[in-house]
């Protein structure tokens, strides 16, 4: 099974370092626990905690994942460690998996790994990530061989998407038979819903109307002429607002819906298996990247009718 090294820092944020341990343990990884000082660690929180290992007992171990909690005072201490920048050298040396939550992505920022990678982090710390790597309104990001999460709050889904990307799918499941978290995604799409897509009279009026609603912009473009936004509702759910088209004519007074679509972490085997319960194809499954003002968002996408007459998206990436 996997083996994970989760390094406990003076100050580290329990909800974070804890969590990982859990869940990481629930899905039978070898988890080590290493704290940075001897002894008992006191958290961000006033617990106090016992690691498994000192850090100097462990720094010539080779570890799947990597795993930095974040809090205040725990990213300030790993900030200026030198055996977590040596662990981390390793790590990045080997091609394998770094994952840093809440504050302590800025540790990887600080000593220059992942140059490129978008990550998030807590919003405390967004101003210190350059505007093109900052995936600010995502609770966890993955580029190549690094996962990033937003806050405490984004633990759980944290530490899911570890064992995800090294365990796979199944693997999760099964944990959640026991952990009976909300929102876990389908087997069979991976996702549930990603977005609704309308079609408006008047776009400006609609943006302006969602956004007093608490929905915040995440991504916005051209198709074709027309002006196209992806409006989040706070919980990783869209709405994706598009600009009438004058080809298309009047839009009806109850207004224009044009697909729903469904997040799957395969779009070819979800394709597959909508054709295979009786839809038709509408477009098959292809690469698209969306021209987004701030950054491109790399997608893949297909479309089929359902048996119903309805048009279903299937949709796959991992900044949205």
């Amino acid at each position: 099974m996997p083996s994970a090294l989760v390094i406990l820092a003076p100050g580290f944020e329990e909800i974070e370092g804890i969590t990982v341990i859990d869940i990481l343990r629930r899905a039978e990884f070898t988890v080590t626990a290493a704290g940075l000082v001897p002894g008992v660690i006191t958290a961000a929180r006033g617990t106090r905690h016992l690691a498994d290992v000192d850090l100097n007992e462990v720094l010539r171990n080779d570890f799947d994942v990597v795993v930095l909690p974040g809090g205040g005072p725990g990213t300030a201490h790993l900030k200026v460690d030198d055996r977590v920048k040596a662990v981390l050298e390793r790590q990045a040396a080997a091609d394998r998996w770094v994952a840093a939550l809440c504050a302590a992505p800025t540790v990887l920022l600080e000593h220059g790994f992942f140059p490129d990678a978008p990550l998030t982090c807590h919003p405390s710390e967004q101003a210190k990530v350059p505007p093109a790597r900052l995936r600010g309104t995502q609770r966890v990001v993955v580029s190549g061989k690094l996962i990033t999460g937003l806050a405490a709050g984004a633990a759980l889904e944290f530490s899911y998407e570890i064992v995800r990307r090294l365990l796979g799918e199944e693997a999760v499941r099964k944990v959640n038979q026991g952990v009976c978290a909300q929102g876990h995604r389908n087997p069979v799409l991976g996702g549930g819903f990603h977005h609704t897509a309308i079609q408006v009279r008047n776009y400006d009026e609609t943006i302006a109307f969602y956004k007093k609603l608490g929905f915040t912009e995440k991504v916005a473009w051209k198709h074709d002429a027309r002006r196209a936004a992806m409006l989040d509702s706070g919980d990783g759910n869209y709405l994706e607002v598009f600009e009438r088209e004058a080809r298309l004519g009047e839009i009806p007074a109850e207004g224009g819906i044009l697909h729903f679509a469904l997040r799957t972490p395969d779009v070819d085997a979800a394709h597959a298996a909508a054709l295979a319960a009786g839809a038709t194809e509408q477009r098959a499954p292809a690469d698209v990247t969306i021209p987004n003002e701030a950054y491109p968002v790399p997608v893949r996408i297909s479309f089929v009718k359902a048996p119903g007459g309805e048009v279903v998206e299937f949709f796959q990436n991992e900044l949205t």
